[in-house]
Formats: structure tokens, C-alpha cells, sequence
């Protein structure tokens, strides 16, 4: 009796086991419904995958950028514009490692909005069209303000000697933010007139010799002074600027 059970057992293994094995369909191949895909920057879309056969086991497929600064993909293929430009998306399958590559081309124009800072541009001393971002307030770090806007692109933050600043680092008149597709802006820090971003006393008296035409700013520490906003140096900003270092007046 016990010799029949055994048997039995050792049958339902061996008709198991080949069920298993007969249901373990390897990758051969993988196709994509599109290997040339364009989107805008901030669009998304997805790369369709066809895995052969049909009735392959394992369909799962692994994807990833050429390059992150223009165009991101998550490993199940959901790409992102990040600034214009063309890079290869890269698809292998888990089963087999069978490759694929997708064309993405990204358009369009990299930008910067925000609800917080103010957004503008005008033209320098040298009639340069400069892209501004005022109304930031003093000891603001990189970090901070990277909270306060929203862009697609990757950005790069540097000072006036064009060294590349850490997240740690305060925001001041004159730092340059770079975008991947190379655009630019000049970030500005109300009141911050020696460009160190902070206020004291120190830019309270280059306002004043600003004012009384002693010495001159920088396009951007010109930009810091004008603490009441009308486009002009007066001694109305000058007023305001030395109420809010006595602690007289809480913001600009």
C-alpha cells in the first residue's frame, strides 16, 4: 500500500514539474509600436512594447535615458521632456536581454515659473534682454528657492565667477541660474545691494552712494535696490531699505 502511495506522489511530482516547465515560454524577441517619439518639454509619454512571443512568461521590460537632461524614462518606459534636444531611450527585457532603442526628440523653450518670485525680462545697461527673478528675500538658499518654482529642466546655480554654488549656498543679487538648453536667468534678492544675500548695513551705503552719484551698481544689485518696485533708485528705497534693517518693517 505504501509502494502504491509512493508512486502516486512521485506521478503528481513528475506531471507537475512538466506542467511548469511547459509553461516557462522564453523571450525571443521585442518590438516598440514607435522607435521615433517627439514630445514638448514637460510632456510625457509612453513607449509601447511588444514582447515576442505572445505568450512569452516574462514580459517585463527595463528602460533608460542617453540622457536625463533632455528627456527622463522610468523603467517601465513613461518618458518626460526636460529641455530640447534628441537623445535614445533604451529598452532591454529581463528575459533573453533583447534591446531596443527609441528616438526622442523634446521642443520647445525651457522655463521657469513661479507663484512666490516675480518673473520678468528687460534689458540691461548693454540693451541685453536678461531674465529675471526678484522679490526673493534675504539668506534664501538654493534649496529653499528650488521649492518656490516649477521648471522641467535641469539647473544649474552659479556665482559671479561662474563656480557652480551647492544647495547649502544663499541666493544672492547676481546668481546666475542655467537651464539644460543653455537659457539663463538672474536671480535677485530684495535689498541685497553688495550681493552677498543678506541686509545690513553695507547695502544701506551703497544705496546711499548709488543715490548721491558716488558710485555705481551692477545691472542686478540695481535690481536688488529698488525695494519698493517702481523701476527707479529714489530715496524712498533708501527709507524703506533702513526701516526693515532697524526691524521696522517686516518685508518689501
Amino acid at each position: 500500500m505504501k509502494k502504491s502511495i509512493c508512486i502516486i506522489i512521485l506521478i503528481i511530482l513528475l506531471i507537475n514539474s512538466t506542467i511548469i516547465f511547459a509553461a516557462n515560454v522564453p523571450v525571443t524577441g521585442i518590438q516598440v509600436q514607435n522607435n521615433n517619439i517627439t514630445i514638448e518639454i514637460g510632456q510625457t509619454a509612453t513607449i509601447v512594447t511588444t514582447i515576442l512571443p505572445d505568450n512569452a512568461t516574462n514580459k517585463n521590460v527595463t528602460w533608460t535615458s542617453g540622457n536625463t537632461r533632455i528627456a527622463t524614462v522610468t523603467p517601465k518606459g513613461e518618458i518626460k521632456g526636460i529641455s530640447a534636444g534628441v537623445t535614445t531611450m533604451r529598452g532591454v527585457t529581463a528575459d533573453g536581454g533583447y534591446t531596443v532603442n527609441v528616438t526622442v526628440r523634446v521642443s520647445g523653450t525651457s522655463t521657469i515659473t513661479s507663484e512666490k518670485y516675480s518673473i520678468m525680462k528687460k534689458p540691461n545697461s548693454l540693451n541685453e534682454e536678461i531674465n529675471y527673478i526678484t522679490k526673493i528675500a534675504e539668506k534664501t538658499s538654493i534649496s529653499d528657492f528650488k521649492k518656490n518654482i516649477t521648471t522641467y529642466a535641469n539647473m544649474g546655480f552659479y556665482d559671479l565667477g561662474n563656480k557652480q554654488m551647492g544647495d547649502l549656498d544663499y541666493v544672492f543679487s547676481g546668481t546666475r541660474v542655467r537651464l539644460s538648453d543653455n537659457s539663463e536667468y538672474t536671480l535677485v534678492v530684495t535689498g541685497d545691494v553688495n550681493s552677498d544675500g543678506k541686509i545690513s548695513a553695507v547695502d544701506l551705503s551703497r544705496l546711499k552712494l548709488r543715490i548721491i552719484g558716488v558710485t555705481t551698481l551692477d545691472d542686478y544689485q540695481t535690481e536688488g535696490a529698488d525695494v519698493n518696485y517702481d523701476g527707479k533708485l529714489s530715496i524712498t528705497d533708501l527709507s524703506n531699505l533702513k526701516m526693515y534693517i532697524v526691524g521696522l518693517k517686516e518685508n518689501f
